[in-house]
């Protein structure tokens, strides 16, 4: 989960532009959570959100990891998630996102047999897609 959760703090630190590349290896390309990661990006170029480096807390940690179900064709984990970071309009808007939750993820076996997430579940998803657009 870290390594996948590290991309995706990456890839908000790349906007505008929108570059994904680093979070495909993990993720099945018609996966729910890859279509919502796309959303909230695209959401966020289009009102001309940049990171701000500045902000010198910015991080992204994950705090525990616990293995909730193992079945052979079905994992279910329940990751404990720290995210600090700050978005900036050349305007001065500005988007504080600091947050400490749990998000449940589900990985499933593609075609090679490597574990892959296919979805997950974050209580913050409206706050991420809709609040700050």
């Amino acid at each position: 989960m870290k390594p996948f959760c590290q991309n995706e703090f990456k890839a908000i630190q790349k906007l505008p532009k929108i570059d994904l590349s680093d979070i495909y290896p993990y993720v099945f390309e018609d996966s729910a959570i890859l279509r919502r990661i796309k959303e909230y990006m695209k959401r966020y170029k289009d009102a001309e959100y940049h990171f701000d480096f500045d902000y010198e807390f910015a991080k992204f940690e994950l705090l525990d990891c616990e293995l909730l179900s193992d079945e052979e064709d079905l994992k279910v984990l329940k990751a404990h998630e720290f995210w600090d970071l700050v978005l900036k309009t050349a305007e001065g808007k500005v988007f504080f996102y600091k947050v400490m939750n749990f998000q449940t993820y589900f990985l499933k076996k593609d075609q090679n047999m490597q574990w892959k997430i296919w979805d997950n579940y974050n209580p913050n998803l409206e706050r991420v897609i809709t609040t700050y657009v």
